[in-house]
């Protein structure tokens, strides 16, 4: 099947931006939310080393974006869908027209500066002097994403939340001051770049099997003030995970805004101006209205668990046997997992109930974890059996602690 001629125009834009950035010093690489405006980010390589500084690029190839001018620009007209999203990006986006012809590249960053409404959408003019070469080498800097002093944030707190064989970490991050959102996402790629890479473990929890081995999944939860973080309240969370490691081993995708180096953050509040968050939660009676049921339906799930685990662990039944009894309850732990991942932030007065809510089900999902097809290659009969009584002992707990806590509430 032979690609259209809009394709392949497309396809000679991305090659040609991919060699003037890279000629400039900057590492090239594409994204997959394209559609939503997004093309490549591209970011600076200093003496052969990541800066960690980012421009998010949306790229238009061929004559027909060349066509429209005024003055000395060429105009680049969008509707407001895209200029919301670029506005909005924790990245700056810069629109990139690429002249085939001449084998140049124009760019102009989006900006309230830069952008013009037209009363339908908005107008980008992009100077035909403003190239992606040598001479705006220092402009190109000038608008990448800050770099951070480390008196800006601490880290709070980091727990590791390992699973098997997969090397798994969260942290709570707390920032100083008036941090910008494209500040806290500078923070959270630094610290999610040097955690993954970290190779520390808990003697406790770890063991030796992840001694020597890089993180695979990333958790951080960043918070504005120590009364945030008491109260459960962050402005965002984000995901990293490895992108080798195998997809029976991956948590549930995060949902948010990409924000480079493959991190996903999803921002709990809205900016309404810079400095100033909102934060929408249930009232308490509804938030208890929607954990009644799920409570109702982890606690058959973990009985059921317990007693065949029990019969396992003396010999009065097979593996083959609690897999077959179990099926059921350990097929609808994932749809508890989802469901409580969804959940929107608790309640002041309900955050010791969400804590127990969170800790049994991730505990039933280690179990789930252990029986599946992939944790029957992992572990030999012995480690399971091991690894799942540990797992529904600390289920029980955090269930007693639920119920406990939910009553306390109402």
């Amino acid at each position: 099947m032979k690609s259209s001629s809009a394709e392949k125009t497309a396809q000679l834009g991305e090659s040609l931006i991919t060699r003037k950035f890279s000629e400039l010093g900057f590492a090239v690489r594409r994204q997959n939310e394209r559609d939503y405006g997004v093309d490549f980010h591209v970011e600076l390589i200093d003496d052969e080393q990541a800066t960690g500084r980012l421009l998010a690029l949306q790229v238009k190839s061929g004559d027909s974006f060349l066509r429209r001018t005024e003055g000395d620009s060429f105009v680049f007209p969008y509707d407001s869908r895209h200029h919301r999203y670029w506005m909005d990006h924790s990245l700056p986006v810069a629109v990139c027209l690429c002249d085939l012809d001449k084998d140049h590249v124009y760019w102009q960053v989006v900006n309230c500066e830069t952008t013009v409404s037209t009363g339908k959408g908005y107008k980008l003019k992009v100077p035909k002097d403003q190239k992606v070469d040598l001479r705006s080498l220092r402009a190109l800097k000038d608008i990448l994403t800050p770099v951070v002093p480390t008196s800006r944030y601490d880290i709070l707190k980091d727990s590791d939340t390992s699973v098997g064989k997969t090397k798994r970490c969260s942290l709570d991050i707390l920032v100083y001051d008036s941090v910008t959102k494209s500040e806290i996402a500078a923070i959270v790629r630094k610290i999610t770049s040097e955690y993954a890479k970290s190779r520390i473990w808990n003697h406790e929890t770890s063991g030796p099997r992840h001694g020597d081995e890089d993180h695979q999944v990333v958790w951080t939860f960043v918070y504005r003030s120590l009364s945030d973080h008491a109260n459960t309240n962050p402005v965002c969370l984000s995901q990293w995970v490895d992108d080798e490691l195998p997809c029976s081993f991956r948590p549930l995708p995060l949902t948010g805004e990409n924000i480079g180096h493959g991190i996903i953050i999803d921002w709990k509040t809205s900016y309404l101006e810079l400095g100033q968050l909102t934060l929408t939660r249930p009232s308490k009676r509804v938030y208890i209205s929607r954990i009644t049921p799920i409570i109702g339906t982890i606690d058959p799930i973990t009985k059921c668990l317990a007693s065949s685990l029990n019969d396992l662990a003396d010999g009065t039944s097979s593996e083959t046997a609690f897999r077959t009894l179990t099926a059921e309850a350990r097929g609808q732990i994932s749809q508890i997992e989802q469901f409580v991942r969804q959940m929107p932030w608790p309640p002041v007065e309900c955050r010791d109930v969400d804590r127990a809510l969170q800790s049994v089900t991730a505990s039933l999902s280690n179990i789930a974890l252990i029986f599946s097809a992939v944790g029957m290659t992992k572990w030999d009969a012995r480690a399971r059996r091991y690894l799942a009584l540990d797992d529904i002992k600390a289920a029980e707990g955090y269930l007693a602690a639920l119920r406990y806590e939910s009553e306390k509430v109402q």
